[in-house]
């Protein structure tokens, strides 16, 4: 019995670990580049990132059937400052780790 407790523990141990995703462009980047361009301070590199969070945030929403509590994409600003915080917390991350994490702090529900 204890063999089938235990093996029950690992498989949700191992379901429970985070899924891989795919990504290109900018949310592909790393927390530490990430932060490194924002440090520079390129209102170009803002706008390329800003645009991407959209768009996936856009896509999350739909390929998951999320819809985000108040049904608005915070501000350019904003989603920036919520990745530069996720960044700075978790340096190895990427930055659509990051934008996974900002949908999730969105609220709302699954349709």
């Amino acid at each position: 019995m204890r063999y089938f407790v235990v093996l029950a523990a690992l498989l949700v141990c191992a379901s429970a670990q985070p899924k891989e995703i795919y990504v290109h462009g900018e949310g592909a980047r790393s927390c530490h580049d990430y932060l490194r361009h924002r440090n520079e301070g390129s209102a170009n590199q803002d706008y390329f990132y800003a645009t991407w969070l959209r768009g996936f945030l856009a896509g999350y929403s739909v390929a998951t059937s999320y819809e985000p509590a108040s049904r608005r994409i915070p501000s350019a600003g904003g989603l920036l400052a919520a990745v530069d915080d996720h960044c700075h917390r978790h340096p190895r991350d990427r930055v659509a780790d990051a934008a996974v994490a900002l949908a999730g702090k969105l609220g709302g529900r699954h349709r």
